[in-house]
């Protein structure tokens, strides 16, 4: 029993140390087993204190971005103000030259203004000895044709008369209607063997036609293989409505246009695109227009109200415009570009407007008509198309238009079946009236010969002589310049190589045939 009790302690003991070293095991694994979570907890910490730190890197990283585009910004900024300074410099430098240049221009315009003055001056001086010279010219041309006159009456005893068909210019007692002014005037002859103007006659150029009427003679200027060249459109009508398109440098017909519609009228040359063309108005009411180059072909065409008599072309406010004369007496103005009637002006007579004249005189546009009830209207084309006058000659129908300055004025030249008007714009009142055996004066054609200004005047029996506006004179011509052999219907002059040359169009008396004929003159210019 004794052992028993003594054996239960020792198992106890065994047990208590057992239990004892279960304990510990167990402490120390409890304390791994905290340890670990612990660890866990850590690892979970760190995983998170990593992720912040990562988006605080990736932060850092866009600020440091920011900082180096911020930097960039700054440093070209600095750059470019860098560059403004130096602009600013040279900007300054740049105003202080043009400073300089403007102070040395108005020193050189101060010059320039006290040469004007001196210019002026000069001037002066040379108008005065100009007109002391024309003093002396006249009183020279009077003294010669005196004494002409008195060589003339030493060789002969009776007076010396023209023997050519006419009687010289008769200035006589002359009224016209509507301008209401009478000029009494000396007649004035003069011995057509003193030639004043030298005309030289050419072969002329005979057109193949035969029986027909020269309606139209036009002077234009093109370019024949990038050279330019003078043109003259001949225009044909009766039974071959034709334009032929003659070289003046050799006088060779280079084309013949057909297709121009019923009695061919008018021809003149006007600008669209900015080339010229050549517009043509028949009975027919069509206005064709024709290329100037080396095809001449039709460009385009627009249809007036009624039968197309005559056509005048002019420039307003940057657009080409063209004036057309009708058979029932209105005048359509027709704008180019758009082939748009824009005006139809009527005096109320109804009478066939035969000739259009367009000028320019102190910045407005006129248009002179002149219809075949002897009556000459002045319309403005920059004032609402106003009539602004009217004059009716007494006796012959108004054949041809023509204008030219002169002096301080500018005249207008009307002419009929034996005289020449001239008018003035300035004084509004005729200046002065021609008048002539000659019959049918037909075309009239201003030009300066020696300094004077000069109308030369030809009638449809073939002959041509020259008004001198200043003198109040003819003036005598070569034998050249009297075809009698031609009939001549229109005419133009234009320069070439520094001469005048004269084209007139008409019909030989003896052939038949249509032909130019060519007048050059070396001491003429085209007004």
């Amino acid at each position: 029993m004794k052992y028993q009790l003594q054996y239960k302690d020792d198992e106890i003991k065994n047990l208590r140390a057992e239990n004892q070293k279960l304990k510990q095991e167990s402490l120390s694994t409890t304390r791994e087993v905290h340890q670990e979570n612990q660890d866990n907890m850590n690892l979970e910490l760190l995983k998170q204190l990593l992720q912040y730190k990562e988006k605080e890197i990736e932060n850092l990283l866009k600020e440091n971005q920011k900082l180096i585009s911020e930097s960039k910004e700054i440093i070209t900024s600095g750059e470019e103000n860098n560059k403004n300074d130096k602009n600013e410099n040279l900007l300054k430098q740049n105003i202080q030259e043009k400073e300089e240049i403007i102070q040395k221009l108005q020193q050189k315009e101060d010059e320039i203004d006290i040469l004007r003055k001196e210019k002026q001056k000069m001037s002066l001086v040379l108008d005065r000895l100009t007109e002391r010279n024309k003093s002396l010219s006249s009183e020279l041309a009077q003294t010669n044709e005196k004494l002409q006159i008195i060589k003339l009456k030493t060789t002969t005893t009776t007076d010396h008369q023209i023997d050519d068909g006419r009687e010289g210019f008769n200035i006589g007692t002359t009224r016209r209607a509507g301008c209401g002014v009478t000029h009494n005037t000396s007649q004035i002859r003069r011995n057509p063997s003193i030639p004043l103007i030298s005309l030289i006659r050419k072969p002329p150029v005979h057109l193949g036609l035969q029986n027909q009427t020269i309606q139209d003679v036009l002077i234009f200027e093109t370019k024949q293989n990038n050279k330019k060249e003078k043109m003259i459109a001949v225009g044909s009508n009766v039974s071959q409505e034709k334009i032929n398109i003659v070289r003046l440098s050799d006088k060779k017909v280079i084309k013949t246009i057909n297709d121009l519609g019923y009695v061919l009228q008018s021809l003149v040359i006007v600008r669209m695109d900015g080339v010229d063309v050549i517009a043509s108005g028949s009975r027919d009411m069509q206005v064709k227009f024709w290329s100037t180059d080396n095809n001449y072909e039709e460009v385009t065409s627009f249809e007036c109200s009624g039968q197309i008599r005559s056509l005048a072309a002019y420039e307003q406010n940057g657009k080409q415009m063209l004036a057309c004369g009708l058979f029932h007496g209105l005048i359509e103005i027709w704008e180019v570009q758009s082939m748009k009637r824009v005006k139809t002006l009527n005096d109320g007579d109804n009478k066939t407007i035969r000739l259009l004249h367009t000028f320019k005189y102190e910045n407005m546009i006129y248009l002179l008509t002149g219809d075949i009830n002897n009556k000459l209207n002045l319309w403005s084309l920059s004032d609402g198309y106003k009539l602004i006058s009217t004059i009716t000659e007494d006796d012959v129908e108004i054949r041809s238009l023509t204008t030219f300055k002169f002096k301080q004025d500018l005249l207008i030249a009307a002419c009929g079946k034996q005289h020449v008007t001239l008018y003035s714009m300035r004084y509004q009142k005729v200046h002065h009236i021609f008048s002539s055996n000659m019959t049918k004066i037909r075309k009239m054609m201003p030009f300066v010969a020696d300094g004077r200004i000069m109308l030369a005047i030809m009638s449809g029996g073939g002959w041509m002589s020259c008004l001198d506006i200043e003198k109040k004179i003819e003036v005598s011509a070569r034998q050249t310049m009297l075809c009698d052999s031609h009939q001549f219907w229109s005419s133009d002059l234009c320069e070439l190589d520094g001469n005048v040359v004269f084209v007139v169009g008409g019909q030989n008396k003896g052939t038949k045939k249509c032909e130019l004929v060519f007048f050059m003159s070396h001491s003429c210019q085209v007004l």
